[in-house]
């Protein structure tokens, strides 16, 4: 047991030495060593998406840099998420900074808000999206501009008119901005939905106030596959297109190339070909596109993937790749991508399962889906490994004294209630007891030794599991140490977090009872 505790420690040091793990730190931060640097990179983009200005700087100078930033930010978040304005990015704050930029629907808007109307960091998300999806030209800055975000919501009104979206009422004014408004420029999917159950647009200037829109989310759309595009406002100088540029795409146009590799991996179209429907995609394909995601995206019927059904995919994956290292190209997918904008695991295996589906396992953007998917997994199941680790670093710390360290003071044992918890050569337990020690006190000291001992047993069980899991496959010659771990935390995700909570739970317990 202890040869495949330090196997398991090696692996762990490596993951997070090569920075395959970054672990949120547990409490708030000393030094800048608490983060890693590609984790504070992404704290810095995220920053840097809604507007913040934060200096490009490195190490313990970056961590500095970005306290006040996360300061702002965190009194920005107000509403109902109630952020400790601490300047430390903890599971909390880099949730909240997750959910502003992704493209996965948010469903909690209504914590965004105070007294009714958006908090100043929904604002900024709000400017960062009409950015994203085509309808104002100025990015996020360190102020709110109302009269820049009103522009957008009155372009995004005329869009809906344009698209005959008659049953709308939106808000053109961010002062008067309602729900309902917000509900429908954070849905991405809703979008798809509704540009697939549209109609060809006609008229020059109807297909020009559009334009912008459909390219931008068609954007949005390859990239969340995994084509090699980025949203406008979510990549290195990006601007929306002018208006006042062709309605057609061209070779030198960058999603031209995206377009036509899209309708090629769907097959051969008798109508027309991949390159016309990118050509003129404003003009009349642009519902062709949107009717075949939306379609693709429909036919899953799980909103969640399941770990099970990722690790097998990665199997097989491995299988066919059995040259390469699969595990490097997907942990480069996700550098490359970076944490700094998750886009939320629902969407992605939607994506991926429909592709399975379809037999289109080899089109773009299956590895890096399958990337994106398995690194969620495996960072939540990791804080749940490391949960139970420490549980039992401390249980082995605890018996394995020769006496017992028994917290009487703190288990409010009397004096007078006297138990000896000893050691003899043969690890063997002798447990004295005076005489004149009262029982409730007797029946205390046994419960918490009682707890102890269960937690370690149930933790220890456990490990022991995942530690046959992991050795069986370090022996595939085709993985590195660190690979091995990711992967026994993929594939025992679900037990783990079906388990971790329960020993988290177990573990407070054991420690309230000796801090009553």
């Amino acid at each position: 047991m202890l040869d495949k505790y330090v196997c398991l420690e090696e692996a762990i040091g490596q993951a997070l030495s090569d920075h395959v793990i970054t672990p949120l730190p547990d409490e708030q931060p000393q030094s800048e060593h608490a983060y890693s640097q590609s984790r504070l990179n992404t704290i810095r983009d995220r920053l840097t998406l809604l507007g913040y200005q934060v200096s490009n700087t490195d190490g313990g100078e970056q961590w500095k840099a970005l306290k006040p930033v996360v300061e702002k930010f965190q009194q920005a978040a107000s509403g109902e998420m109630r952020l400790r304005r601490d300047g430390w990015v903890g599971e909390h704050t880099w949730l909240a900074l997750q959910q502003l930029i992704s493209f996965e629907t948010p469903s909690n808007l209504e914590k965004w808000m105070k007294n009714g109307k958006p908090c100043p960091a929904l604002k900024r998300a709000l400017h960062l999206r009409l950015f994203a999806l085509g309808l104002i030209e100025i990015p996020p800055s360190t102020n709110i501009k109302p009269s820049i975000i009103n522009a957008g919501l009155r372009h995004l009104a005329e869009v809906a008119k344009v698209l005959r979206w008659d049953e709308l009422r939106l808000q053109t004014s961010l002062r008067d901005i309602d729900l309902a408004t917000l509900a429908l420029i954070f849905n991405q999917d809703g979008l798809v939905e509704r540009l697939a159950g549209g109609g060809a647009v006609k008229g020059l200037e109807n297909l020009r106030c559009i334009r912008p829109f459909v390219i931008a989310i068609a954007k949005i759309e390859l990239w969340l596959a995994g084509y090699e595009i980025q949203p406008d406002g979510y990549g290195e100088g990006d601007r929306t297109f002018e208006q006042s540029r062709g309605l057609d795409l061209h070779d030198n146009h960058p999603l031209y190339p995206l377009l036509v590799q899209y309708w090629e991996g769907l097959g051969k179209d008798k109508r027309s070909t991949p390159e016309v429907k990118a050509t003129c995609f404003v003009k009349w394909s642009f519902p062709d596109f949107f009717k075949g995601i939306h379609a693709l995206l429909a036919e899953s019927e799980q909103e969640a993937p399941d770990s099970e059904g990722v690790f097998e995919q990665l199997n097989i994956a491995m299988d066919e790749n059995k040259k390469e290292t699969l595990l490097q190209q997907i942990w480069d997918h996700t550098y490359n991508i970076g944490a700094r904008v998750w886009d939320g695991i629902k969407r992605a295996w939607r994506w991926l399962s429909a592709m399975v589906k379809k037999g289109l396992g080899k089109m773009v953007g299956f590895v890096k889906n399958l990337s994106r998917i398995a690194y969620q997994y495996i960072l939540k199941a990791y804080e749940g490994v490391r949960a139970v680790i420490k549980g039992v670093a401390g249980s082995i710390a605890f018996f394995s004294k020769r006496v017992l360290e028994l917290p009487m003071e703190s288990l409010g044992v009397s004096s007078d209630s006297l138990v000896l918890f000893s050691r003899d050569f043969d690890s063997d337990y002798r447990v004295l007891v005076r005489a004149e020690s009262n029982p409730d006190d007797l029946c205390r000291i046994a419960d918490y030794v009682s707890a102890r001992a269960g937690l370690f047993s149930v933790s220890c069980n456990f490990l022991a599991s995942f530690l046959d899991i992991l050795l069986g496959l370090l022996k595939k010659v085709w993985l590195v140490s660190w690979a091995g771990l990711l992967m026994a935390l993929l594939k025992l995700y679900k037990s783990i977090s079906h388990w971790a909570p329960i020993f988290i739970e177990a573990q407070r317990n054991e420690e309230a009872l000796g801090l009553a």
